[in-house]
Parts: C-alpha cells; sequence; structure tokens
C-alpha cells in the first residue's frame, strides 16, 4: 500500500478543517435538532438512566455539561481513512510477526524446485523458515475501533463547521505521536503483512509444485520397477521409501505454512477494519478534525462515590416501544463508547481545562432553552406527560442559578 504522501503531510490549523458532530438526530428528518430540544431530550435520557439504575436512583447531581472529544480523520491510502482518537483512550492491537532470516525466503523463492535434489534442500530451508517466523503483540496508541466507526460514520455527514458553541472542549494528549505518524505506522504494517502474505503465498506454491514433481518421481519409479527393465533402477540416486518420506514432509510443511498464511491473513484483515473507505464519508481532504459530542452527568451515590452517566449521540423519535422516545444513535455506543467512558472518566478528568468548566445547572441561557425544549418534547414528540414533568421537576431542582 502507498502511504499517500504521508511523509509530507504536516497538521497545522491553516490545513486542517475542523467540524463538530450532531449530539441529537431526528429520526424522521434525520437532521440534527434545534439546541433546546437537544438539551431537554439529553437530560431525559441522562435522567431515564439515572432513574432505573438502583445503585443511582437516590443519588445527587453534581453536574452536567457538554463535552467535545478532538478526534482527527486521515488518509492511510488512496482509498481509505482512519479515526485517530487524540485522548489516546483507543488503541490498535495486533500480533505482529517477523523473520528471523528474511534472506532464506527470498533463496527458496529463487530456487529451482523442479530437481529432487534442490527440492530436498528447500525442505529444510522451509522447515527452517517456519521455526524461525515468530509472533509479537504490537500496540498502536490512538487508533478508534471499528465499532465506534460504525456508529460516527453516518454523523460525519451530518457535521457542522466548528464554530463556538456551549460546551468544553478535552485538550488533546500532549504526549500523543502526531496523526501523521499514527497513520504511517498503521500504513506501514498493513504493508509488511501484505508482504509476509505474499512471500508465503509463492512459497505455499513452491511447495504445491515440488508435491507434484515427488507424486511424477514416484509414478515413474513404480512403473521402472514394476517393468522387465528393474536393472535400470539401480542407476536412479532414490528410491520409493525417500520419495514417500519426502511427500510426507511437503505435506506436513505444507500444512503448517497453510495454517501460517491463514493466522497472518487474520491479523491482516483485522487491521483492514480499523480502516473505512472515504467514498463512505463523502471525504476528498486528506484530513479532517472532528470534535465528538458527549453530555455527561456527574452524580453522588447514597454511598458518597463520585460517578458519571454519559449520553453519547442519541436519537429522537416520535413513537417508540421505550419509556421515552430517545435512544443511542448507534448500539455500539452503548457497551463500546457509553459504560467506558462512564467507567473511565477520571481518564477524561485530566483533559478538561479548568477555565472551560462549566456547569449547565448553573447557566441562565441553558436553563432559559431547555425549558422550551421541554415544552416541544410535549408537544412534537408526544413524551408522556407524567414522565415529562418528573424530568423537568428535577431539572428545576438541581438549578444554582447565581
Amino acid at each position: 500500500m502507498r502511504n499517500n504522501g504521508l511523509n509530507n503531510l504536516k497538521i497545522t490549523k491553516e490545513n486542517i478543517v475542523s467540524s463538530i458532530i450532531p449530539s441529537v438526530i431526528d429520526e424522521k428528518s434525520f437532521e440534527a435538532v434545534q439546541e433546546d430540544i437537544e438539551y431537554a431530550s439529553v437530560f431525559m435520557f441522562i435522567e431515564h438512566d439515572r432513574r432505573r439504575n438502583i445503585i443511582f436512583k437516590n443519588s445527587k447531581y453534581l453536574s452536567f455539561g457538554k463535552y467535545y472529544w478532538p478526534m482527527i480523520i486521515i488518509q492511510v491510502d488512496p482509498k481509505n481513512y482512519i479515526f485517530i482518537d487524540n485522548l489516546n483512550f483507543f488503541s490498535l492491537q495486533f500480533k505482529n510477526c517477523e523473520f528471523k532470516k528474511p534472506e532464506n525466503v527470498i533463496e527458496v523463492k529463487s530456487t529451482n524446485y523442479t530437481e529432487y535434489k534442490i527440492i530436498k534442500d528447500n525442505i529444510k530451508k522451509i522447515k527452517s523458515i517456519l521455526n524461525d517466523i515468530y509472533f509479537y503483540p504490537k500496540k498502536i496508541e490512538g487508533i478508534i475501533e471499528p465499532e465506534i466507526i460504525k456508529g460516527i460514520s453516518p454523523l460525519i455527514k451530518l457535521s457542522s463547521p466548528d464554530y463556538s458553541t456551549l460546551g468544553m472542549n478535552f485538550q488533546t494528549d500532549k504526549n500523543q505521536f502526531q496523526a501523521t505518524e499514527i497513520a504511517k505506522e498503521y500504513s506501514n504494517s498493513l504493508t509488511y503483512l501484505n508482504r509476509i502474505l505474499i512471500d508465503l503465498k509463492e512459497t505455499i506454491e513452491i511447495v504445491q509444485k515440488s508435491k507434484d514433481e515427488v507424486n511424477n518421481l514416484m509414478n515413474r519409479f513404480e512403473k521402472i520397477i514394476k517393468s522387465s527393465y528393474q536393472s535400470d533402477s539401480s542407476n536412479i540416486s532414490f528410491n520409493l521409501k525417500d520419495l514417500a518420506e519426502t511427500k510426507k514432509q511437503i505435506l506436513k510443511i505444507n500444512e503448517h505454512l497453510t495454517t501460517l498464511y491463514s493466522n497472518i491473513k487474520t491479523e491482516r484483515d483485522h487491521l483492514n477494519r480499523w480502516a473505512i473507505s472515504g467514498s463512505n464519508l463523502n471525504l476528498i481532504l486528506p484530513i479532517i478534525r472532528i470534535w465528538y459530542p458527549l453530555y455527561i452527568a456527574e452524580i453522588k451515590d447514597t454511598s458518597g462515590v463520585n460517578r458519571w452517566i454519559v449520553a453519547p449521540p442519541l436519537i429522537l423519535q416520535s413513537k417508540t416501544e421505550y419509556e421515552i422516545p430517545i435512544d443511542v444513535f448507534n448500539p455500539s455506543f452503548l457497551t463500546s463508547l457509553k459504560e467506558r467512558v462512564e467507567n473511565n472518566f477520571k481518564y477524561f478528568k485530566k483533559f478538561i481545562p479548568k477555565s472551560s468548566t462549566i456547569n449547565f445547572f448553573g447557566n441562565k441561557d441553558v436553563n432559559y432553552a431547555i425549558s422550551e425544549g421541554f415544552n416541544k418534547l410535549l408537544s412534537n414528540y408526544h413524551v408522556d406527560t407524567k414522565i415529562l414533568n418528573y424530568v423537568q421537576n428535577t431539572w428545576i431542582k438541581n438549578l444554582e442559578i447565581e
């Protein structure tokens, strides 16, 4: 794979386009809802989450706010892009492999395998190659996993320009490698595994042809023995038993090579799953920054422990079988993202600049907007009045307007 100019790509404020993913999508129009409906529906989702959890049921709200997670979408070859998490929360882990003596592979591939003596020598070399290859775990920090990408991808098309809005930007991890370096490491890893697969495939073909040649020799030898010219067999430098043993070794080697090829292909395919076609994202630029929204409420449970409830991008429905007409936009957001962020929010807190901290419970603009949003949820989305009144009263009880 070509790296599509990654070596020369420099990320600067001038050359990177930045956009924000919507927080709440209307199911019918498939467009972002107005900000007042967004506030109201997100808080309803979080409050519903709190009420149905026995641990959180009698908990107390400490804060409620909107956070923006910085991510980079970067091209890794002419067709594909990867998503880079600038908080280093996600990472790609796979098994890489290496030949201790790659020159042996080159030597085997360049050998004439039609001569029996050379076939036997090749068997020894291939055995050595199989003994010399080893696997080791490799990790590329900051690449976002496929399940999350599946959920984010449709939202990319709905993203809006990065303008100032009420919320807190997570600061990027200062210790993280540049996005271009991460992309190059990914691209190089994929190229390397593809090259090994090509080498192994060619070696398997050589072994197969060697097996065919040994079969031909065995057939010829058997014909000589059965013929009246049995004395001619004394001029052959090998015997049927030797051929049978060689064939047995070839079959064993072929099985080992095929298994090895399959295992490495599995790792290669695993890497491929972490990239997505730019055509699926409507992307033509080599690099773009996106801000991924999370609403996070901090609460204190009855035992005095601080916990967090997270609302990733949501979808608002006019009719639903659930108690409230709100659900996560993609199922993968529940376990792959929501629960993981909730359980590891202490990790994220270090990326929150103290000067940007905003508690929506104490913000007059949010309070005014969310009141309007509750009214629209009642009239436009037919939210149950009893549930809406409970959520609205919970919001009012937590107001700390200065």
